[in-house]
């Protein structure tokens, strides 16, 4: 097997894939579906549907705003490595309204972004993606004190968690990111 997967047109022939690109295609609101998932349409129409179904519950739906769950799965994707996940959620904020200077900020330093709330949103969701163990009472504490909600803290716990299972899929498949990322 190639070190590399590709999108295999052939298997996308599938009606159950073709169904499922459908699915994908209108719930991203965007005008392309991302390699990310048309490669696992090509290999697995299982996993692609469990991706999606994690992708379009806890990052399309929900009570955080879809920018911030962008910025969360920028700056934990920017903190891993995953070049194909910081583009692709870098460009999605981009079309969400999501200014450059924070958009550069959420790749150089999210120490720097305000409001207060939303940086400490996006280091609680750094912190539990990186060392969910060492979460302490007081880092619990600290972002309910900024009037996040229970439901709302268990968003961010979910797409921290979303956020590194793709990283983990893309750097697996070594995907490169879509030109359309580019072009957004």
């Amino acid at each position: 097997m190639n070190s590399e997967f590709k999108v295999n047109k052939e298997a996308l022939l599938d009606p159950e894939a073709t169904a499922l690109y459908k699915q994908i295609e209108s719930g991203l609101a965007v005008m392309f579906v991302p390699t990310f998932f048309t490669t696992q349409l090509s290999y697995s129409i299982p996993v692609a549907k469990a991706s999606w179904g994690l992708v379009s519950k806890v990052l399309t739906q929900g009570e955080l705003p879809r920018v911030l769950k962008e910025m969360i799965f920028v700056s934990i994707s920017n903190n891993r490595k995953c070049q194909y996940c910081e583009v692709a959620h870098l460009a999605m904020c981009k079309m969400l309204g999501l200014g450059e200077e924070s958009r550069e900020q959420l790749v150089s330093d999210i120490n720097l972004i305000s409001p207060e709330l939303t940086k400490a949103i996006l280091q609680f969701a750094l912190k539990c993606a990186t060392s969910p163990t060492t979460l302490s009472d007081s880092d619990y504490q600290n972002i309910k004190s900024k009037g996040v909600s229970d439901s709302e803290l268990i968003e961010i716990i979910a797409m921290a968690s979303c956020s590194v299972y793709a990283n983990i899929m893309a750097d697996g498949m070594k995907i490169e990111p879509d030109e359309a990322f580019y072009q957004l």
